[in-house]
């Protein structure tokens, strides 16, 4: 029963930016920062350890296209 129960205590904030080179192509960049509390079943933790009360940041650079 216990495999079934959900545990949610995190939250995120992001900030972001695009910049389009043509009509046809852009490059996006985000950071986002989440905030793990007690527990979370949506960050998977390392074996040797949990992710209560820390911060995860993630910063993501992408190019879009079409062609």
């Amino acid at each position: 029963g216990a495999d079934h129960s959900f545990a949610y205590d995190q939250s995120s904030w992001a900030i972001g930016t695009s910049y389009a080179f043509s009509t046809t192509s852009k490059l996006k960049a985000e950071f986002m920062r989440t905030h793990v509390g007690q527990m979370s079943t949506l960050v998977d933790a390392p074996s040797d350890g949990n992710v209560r009360d820390q911060n995860i940041n993630v910063f993501s650079l992408s190019y879009n296209f079409v062609f």
